[in-house]
């Protein structure tokens, strides 16, 4: 397996992620921290993936950081550019980006990975074959 460091925009859509697929979740932290502080979750996603890439590589982090712009994670909000799929999908690649050595073992990784569930759930209970689906037969 290899890993890299994921785009600044694949990171605004797992912030989004996290938003959509939280709505219906109760006692998530890292919804609220969102809310509350973006800025801060940026950079906690950003540096679960570095972690991931340096126990990969066993080397200093080589490639650029990104500075967290407010103005193009409310743009990207607010544009409602990205449909719960193309979401889903940054969301897993975020996820096996980070799967390396003990970075599936913190908290944030493991949050991450629930609301990955959440949010395809939600996705899944959308279409139009789970609404024709029969209920308990």
């Amino acid at each position: 397996m290899s890993t890299f460091i994921v785009s600044q925009k694949t990171l605004y859509k797992v912030m989004r992620a996290i938003e959509v697929a939280s709505k219906n979740m109760f006692n998530v932290k890292l919804k609220d921290e969102l809310q509350k502080n973006p800025k801060k979750v940026f950079y906690m996603l950003n540096n679960l993936n570095q972690s991931a890439y340096n126990y990969r590589y066993n080397e200093g982090f080589k490639e650029p950081s990104y500075i967290y712009n407010a103005n193009d994670y409310y743009k990207s909000k607010a544009s409602n550019c990205f449909n719960k799929i193309d979401l889903f999908k940054s969301l897993q690649c975020f996820i096996y980006q980070c799967s390396e050595g003990t970075v599936v073992k913190k908290k944030l990784f493991k949050t991450i990975d629930i609301i990955s569930n959440c949010l395809a759930s939600y996705i899944i209970s959308e279409l139009p074959e789970y609404e024709k689906a029969a209920w308990g037969s």
